[in-house]
């Protein structure tokens, strides 16, 4: 198993971005990604083209469309599902993500806090959704410099609350990549865990939630029980003791260009009495825990280019559901 740096939202002429299909795949090489997801507004009309470009270039592609309203935007990924998105609001959204599912596509909930009216109507989430049962996965970080954003950190908020709730829900990032931006921007990456590098392997692991966001890090999480059993990123625990093992390193390919450098790792979750926080480094991590039910989510903080940040949160093990 291995976790794959990929893009989920990213756009093209076809809609509202800046580059050509052409153009967006040479950026997503210069970075150092291993592929992305075309997601542009209310069309799929670009996904041909772009994923032609990326197959020369070596890149997974993953065909998607960003559902874009005045109640809040969806990106959608597998391209097999296509609603008149004229028809979705809030007394229509959980029937058509009931179908997107049903048909075998992901969703995702875009930037649920981001400005909205006024300035951007529809941008921020006022969808309302109460049932989040077949939402595969809410987007914790977006945009620029995502772990030092007051959105991001209102939306890893909202995204726990979700989950103590008993929802099983993949934490990822969205660039929402329109264009070129200034070269001191910081971005990060969903880290996408598959044992097929390809697009069948990263769709599979966006649907086991086998996933963390990171700027930077590459990391490899899992709970070893008394028995010897390991349990992975997005999979259900039975309560008990475990060793929680951590093997963090320098992504040197993807965002090569930022100084990273790890200071903390937490323990995050209703599963845990209260959170739990160590000194880390790059290398090895391990530590002894007794969760109960509930989640365990990870995150680590250190900094970025000299800026104290958030640089990696993990979507968590369900622990007894």
């Amino acid at each position: 198993m291995k976790y794959l740096p990929i893009e989920l939202h990213t756009h093209t002429l076809h809609s509202d971005g800046s580059f050509s299909p052409n153009d967006l795949v040479s950026r997503v090489k210069k970075v150092g990604l291993s592929g992305f997801s075309l997601t542009d507004h209310n069309t799929s009309s670009g996904c041909s083209e772009t994923g032609t470009a990326a197959q020369k270039e070596g890149l997974i592609f993953l065909p998607g469309i960003e559902w874009t309203t005045f109640y809040g935007h969806m990106t959608v990924i597998g391209g097999k599902f296509d609603p008149d998105y004229r028809q979705i609001n809030p007394f229509t959204i959980e029937s058509r993500i009931r179908l997107a599912k049903e048909s075998g596509d992901l969703t995702f909930l875009a930037h649920p806090f981001r400005v909205g009216t006024p300035v951007c109507t529809g941008c921020s989430d006022q969808f309302a959704i109460q049932d989040f049962s077949s939402l595969t996965g809410y987007e914790i970080w977006s945009g620029e410099f995502p772990g030092t954003s007051e959105s991001n950190k209102n939306a890893v908020k909202s995204y726990f609350n979700i989950l103590e709730k008993g929802y099983k829900l993949a934490a990822v990032y969205g660039r929402d990549w329109h264009r070129d931006t200034k070269e001191d921007a910081i971005f990060a990456a969903t880290y996408v865990a598959t044992e097929k590098e390809n697009t069948e392997g990263v769709i599979q692991g966006l649907k086991l939630r086998n996933t963390y966001v990171s700027t930077g890090v590459k990391a490899f999480f899992f709970l070893k029980s008394i028995e010897g059993k390991n349990y992975y990123l997005g999979e259900s625990v039975p309560p008990g003791k475990y060793v929680l093992v951590c093997e963090i390193e320098k992504d040197k390919k993807c965002y090569s260009c930022y100084e990273v450098i790890p200071k903390t790792i937490s323990l995050v979750g209703n599963s845990l009495g209260q959170e739990i926080t160590s000194n880390i480094s790059y290398g090895g991590f391990a530590k002894t825990i007794e969760i109960g039910e509930g989640f365990l989510a990870i995150k680590i903080s250190g900094l970025i280019n000299d800026i104290f940040s958030d640089i990696l949160i993990s979507s968590p093990f369900f622990v007894g559901y």
